[in-house]
């Protein structure tokens, strides 16, 4: 992890202050990374806003799975809040004797908000994939560990783990003379099982989760369409059984939609393990032992990989999922099509086919029709 960007010094042997305080090294002062974090700072609060802003926005996108998108949005949102301060205009504050300067130290000086933030945001992704597995390989189950109450629960326990994994730094930080510098741990073998800690805890406990519970649903959704395809449903049946047109087709969505849900997922992983992956290997190797300086390109190249991470999850879902592009296009034009244009317009719906009652349609989903030239608007028809 990077609780140690703002170090200038490089790592000596155990039992030695690694640490020269709040110091600053050139490369941050740097204009191209300062650039750069305010870039990631910038696409990650307005990408994250609207992902929130959506899925209020939007009724039919509404629904267990997006309240843990949301709270994934806000994490990575706060995430990026954090770098303003943080990274973007690093500094040299000089804290206040006493007690208030060591709590600012311990608590805010040494990042430990920024950090309990990313580990709340990883636990966001692990609750999300949580949700769906449950969905999908247990659905008898899934009333029962997501009943409305519990789910805030598991928000909650993000931050619980987000906090309590980072509760270290209140005891290796200290004000000195008004700089918030690092001691050195009592024993190796404690900063050895921070290290094993942190990067079970923060990257390989959360991946493999993730990509286990994503093959299990990809098993299961094949099933359930192997089953769907297998359904004797002669045409005649489904004539003369009310209902069970629109019935069939609704299971049809219901499936596809899902897949396409788990295939977004499943890139939000993999995005997450190739931009966490360089940050966490060079902070496991350096709480093992080793000489790694702080102040080199290759260590803030890592830090910036880790920080995309919180601004990327908005434009995969934007690229990747239709369902929600779709509802970003509605949210965001006020103006409806008229009839007169619908045969111009081609329709992408948001939601389930339409039932029919007597050979009528519905008329209750939100379409949006989009236009040869890529324009579009929309339109409740």
């Amino acid at each position: 992890m990077g609780e140690f960007v703002v170090n200038s010094s490089t790592a000596p042997s155990f039992g030695e202050v690694r640490d020269s305080g709040w110091a600053v090294s050139d490369i941050e002062r740097s204009a191209f990374v300062r650039v750069t974090y305010a870039i990631i700072a910038s696409f990650g609060l307005t990408g994250n806003m609207l992902v929130v802003f959506v899925l209020f926005r939007i009724p039919s996108l509404r629904n267990r799975t997006s309240h843990f998108i949301i709270h994934l949005a806000l994490t990575d949102f706060l995430t990026c809040v954090w770098i303003i301060p943080f990274n973007l205009f690093p500094g040299s504050p000089a804290l206040p004797s006493g007690v208030f300067g060591e709590m600012l130290c311990r608590l805010f000086i040494n990042k430990f908000p920024l950090w309990a933030t990313i580990f709340a945001s990883v636990y966001s992704l692990v609750c999300v994939h949580l949700e769906r597995f449950v969905a999908i390989v247990y659905p008898m189950q899934y009333k029962i560990i997501f009943a409305p109450g519990k789910s805030i629960l598991f928000m909650v326990g993000c931050w619980i783990i987000g906090i309590i994994s980072n509760s270290y730094f209140w005891l290796i930080y200290s004000n000195e003379e008004g700089l918030c510098s690092i001691q050195p741990y009592p024993h190796p073998a404690i900063q050895r099982l921070v290290g094993v800690y942190t990067f079970c805890v923060v990257y390989i406990i959360p991946i493999g989760f993730n990509f286990f519970s994503h093959k299990k649903m990809i098993a299961e959704l094949k099933g359930k369409a192997k089953v769907l395809e297998n359904k004797d449903i002669s045409a005649a049946n489904l004539e003369r059984v009310p209902g069970a047109k629109s019935a069939r087709r609704k299971e049809v969505w219901q499936l596809k939609t899902a897949q396409e849900l788990s295939n977004t997922l499943l890139i939000v992983v993999i995005t997450f393990a190739i931009c966490w992956a360089p940050n966490q290997i060079f902070f496991f190797i350096y709480n093992m032992g080793a000489d790694l300086p702080f102040n080199t390109p290759l260590y803030h190249t890592t830090v910036i990989m880790s920080l995309c991470n919180s601004c990327l999850n908005p434009f995969i879902y934007f690229f990747k999922n239709k369902h929600y592009r779709v509802g970003l296009m509605k949210a965001l034009s006020p103006i409806c099509c008229s009839r007169g244009l619908k045969e111009k317009w081609g329709s992408v719906r948001t939601g389930p086919p339409p039932t029919h009652s007597g050979g009528t349609a519905s008329n209750s989903n939100s379409v949006v029709n989009v236009s040869r030239d890529n324009s579009f608007c929309v339109s409740n028809l």
